[in-house]
């Protein structure tokens, strides 16, 4: 079918600029009558007689006589000289014959848009018409997620996904955009950006996530604005560009590092808020400040500032961290603290369970359920093994905190053979110094 497409506009391009010229003029043959309607070579060929006219005595009528096979020619039936086989002919035959092709491919794998390559599928879903509901939309998606799509394909396809992000009349586009832009990964991060910048709220808050996620070296120009946009005072900006930046600012003002730590107050005990992980990254600017905050702060505050704490394994300011992540294992009206809790003090492995052991008697039945389950969890691998999660870099730690904390990574290390266990420690050991 692309074939013909592509002879199709060879076809038509040459009919349109070899036209017919010139000033001879040519004689169309006797007519065919009722064979017109058989197939023949004369609908490729114009005239089948093609004898020239110019020169030859004509009548009070203008009309010539031709010599060639006696047919009287008048002037509206005299054929202008130049190229005589009809490409427009052929482009029209070669249509048919790629429409054909088309409806073949349709029947046979269900979906015509089956038969085509991803680039121009790809090119074909630019077209504003084509809804993320239409067949051939639902086939791209399937080519994308199977991971069959070129990097040029996908990136082409992230300027159609991103238009999809904003606030429109489309139901649901903006979350099947969201699906298929986990799978194109770092090859649509240039749309991201624009769309960053140049999007409404809800598409700069979508792309503002993917590019946390796959955008390692962001231009200037974006960490720029997102500090003046943060400085603002406009709420929405200053919360979108917060997270934005606090995955690539690397030499922030004190200015903004007061406005992260006082953006503890705003995440309600959310662990997943951005903020600890801005705070890790400045973490020796901004660490006089936030021990004044988790000794004096709201609720809030000293619980996101106390994980800070544990997460960074800071032996001076360990003691209070737990002990305000302990208070936070009994029964309350706060919402999953517990099961975070649990999860950070967890993760400290064997050096927690010293500083554990005070508040086995104070706190209610709740959180000595919850410590003894921390315990267990701890002592179910020996001291060696929690050895390599220490010395695991922070990066590596964060992925395995994204899904199961520590417990996947020790059980791998438990269970691998010993000569893997050195490999492992001489890669961390390296990835250390």
């Amino acid at each position: 079918m692309l074939g013909l497409l592509g002879a199709m506009m060879v076809a038509g391009l040459l009919s349109l600029y070899l036209r017919p010229g010139g000033s001879a003029w040519r004689c169309p043959g006797v007519s065919p009558g009722w064979w017109v309607f058989k197939p023949s070579r004369y609908w490729f060929i114009r005239g089948r007689c093609w004898h020239r006219l110019d020169g030859l005595p004509a009548d009070r009528t203008m009309t010539v006589r031709c010599p060639e096979c006696g047919t009287q020619v008048t002037p509206g039936k005299r054929l202008r000289d130049g190229y005589r086989f009809r490409f427009g002919s052929l482009a029209l035959v070669c249509l048919m014959s790629a429409i054909a092709c088309g409806i073949s491919a349709g029947i046979r794998g269900k979906a015509w848009s089956r038969s085509l390559p991803g680039l121009p599928l790809v090119m074909l879903a630019q077209a504003d018409f084509i809804t993320h509901r239409s067949t051939m939309r639902k086939d791209l998606a399937e080519r994308n997620m199977a991971g069959t799509l070129g990097d040029t394909s996908k990136s082409i396809l992230a300027w159609r996904l991103v238009r999809e992000f904003r606030d429109d009349d489309r139901s649901w586009n903006a979350l099947k955009a969201e699906d298929q832009m986990r799978f194109i990964g770092a090859a649509g991060i240039e749309a991201l950006r624009s769309e960053f910048l140049n999007g409404d709220d809800q598409s700069k808050w979508i792309s503002m996530e993917f590019l946390r996620t796959f955008d390692r070296n962001p231009p200037r120009q974006l960490i720029e604005i997102g500090r003046r946009e943060i400085l603002s005072g406009d709420a929405n900006a200053r919360r979108r560009f917060m997270h934005y930046l606090g995955t690539f600012d690397d030499d922030p003002s004190e200015e903004l590092i007061d406005l992260w730590i006082r953006n503890c107050a705003s995440h309600r005990y959310s662990r997943s808020s951005g903020t600890i992980g801005y705070l890790k990254k400045h973490a020796t600017r901004a660490r006089p400040k936030m021990i004044e905050l988790m000794k004096n702060g709201t609720g809030p505050e000293k619980y996101l500032i106390a994980i800070t704490f544990v997460e960074l394994s800071d032996d001076e300011q360990l003691p209070l961290a737990v002990e305000i992540l302990t208070s936070h294992l009994e029964d309350n009206e706060i919402a999953n603290d517990q099961n975070t809790a649990i999860e950070v003090l967890s993760e400290l492995g064997p050096r927690v369970l010293p500083l554990l052991e005070p508040y086995m008697k104070t706190l209610d039945l709740q959180g000595r359920y919850s410590l003894g389950h921390i315990t267990t969890s701890v002592q179910r691998y020996d001291v060696e093994t929690w050895e390599h999660w220490y010395r695991l870099p922070e990066e590596q730690k964060a992925q395995y905190r994204d899904y199961w904390g520590p417990w996947e990574y020790l059980r791998g290390i438990k269970e691998a053979p010993r000569y893997l266990l050195d490999q492992v420690r001489l890669e961390t050991n390296a990835a250390s110094r």
